[in-house]
């Protein structure tokens, strides 16, 4: 994968219109194309302003495809009003029939139950998408990972949201 990379930017920085392309076929795999599309961060100076518009357009228009399924991977563990994607996703899929959100690192986000019960609150009620997903992203298995996300699912409990935020890797089948 590194060598391919190597071959497509041939030494420049950033690249939209090419794509590294991996293939697995199998009786028991879906008919699907995935594109993990980078993150969108914030310009430093002048020289990344251009990157970070060049990385926005090109998740603007993948996700604005009305074919494409969105499966918007978050972190808990950060504040839901810094992450400019939620906008991006939102704007691209009104009524959220195309997205799945994933929220991740949840444990690192435990430390403060109030901070996560508002954080999953926030999203509930931002995006109208009908089940959320947490995961633990780190657990060795799911009998651990459910372990480790007790408190989580105790926060959903409690915000009566158990019918749209689903926890652990085994609810996303």
């Amino acid at each position: 994968l590194r060598q391919a990379q190597h071959e497509i930017l041939n030494g420049r920085e950033f690249e939209h219109q090419q794509s590294i392309k991996i293939e697995k076929e199998g009786t028991d795999i879906p008919d699907v194309t995935l594109i993990d599309l980078p993150g969108v961060f914030f310009a430093k100076d002048r020289k990344a302003d251009d990157l970070e518009q060049k990385v926005k357009d090109m998740i603007n228009e993948r996700i604005l495809n009305p074919m494409a399924l969105i499966l918007h991977v978050v972190p808990l563990n950060q504040d839901t009003d810094t992450i400019s994607t939620w906008r991006m996703v939102r704007d691209a899929d009104k009524d959220q029939i195309r997205t799945i959100s994933v929220l991740t690192k949840a444990d690192l986000a435990l430390k403060d139950g109030k901070v996560l019960k508002k954080r999953l609150e926030n999203i509930v009620s931002d995006f109208n998408s009908s089940q959320c997903f947490v995961v633990h992203g780190l657990a060795q298995s799911p009998i651990k990972e459910e372990s480790e996300l007790t408190n989580v699912s105790k926060c959903i409990q409690e915000l009566s949201r158990e019918d749209t935020i689903k926890v652990g890797i085994s609810e996303l089948s």
